[in-house]
């Protein structure tokens, strides 16, 4: 039987452990990304209120938030979060959803972290 150590390491790195406090930031705010493709990378926020096509065109995903910030493919449901220096703190604020094909590879959008929570009715630990 494997075992499973579940942690709220971001990338695995014990000195980057991720808050169970949920946060939104406003536009303007700066965020960190870490994604399987591109790792650790982080920009600025540029709309907190942004509607998205799935690519596949079957479906809307409203409420989502715009970031500049490098994504590639494979970064989806990787981990959004703000970094807190005086406390040491990273507040959870997204996953990943992919970057906009009309905007390129520079941006990446993002599902706000209490949405996905309500809507899969979970809670962080």
């Amino acid at each position: 039987m494997d075992e499973f150590n579940i942690n709220n390491y971001i990338g695995g790195s014990s000195s980057s452990v991720l808050s169970t406090t949920t946060n939104k930031p406003g536009e303007g705010t700066y965020v960190n990304k870490y994604g399987a493709t591109t790792k650790r990378t982080g920009g600025y926020i540029q709309d907190i209120d942004c509607t998205v096509l799935s690519g596949d065109k079957t479906a809307t995903f409203s409420d989502m938030t715009l970031v500049k910030c490098t994504a590639d493919g494979g970064d989806s449901g990787g981990i959004v979060y703000t970094y807190i220096s005086k406390y040491n703190t990273r507040l959870t604020v997204g996953v990943v959803y992919g970057y906009p094909e009309k905007m390129g590879k520079n941006y990446l959008i993002y599902s706000k972290a209490d949405n996905v929570l309500k809507a899969l009715n979970l809670k962080r630990y």
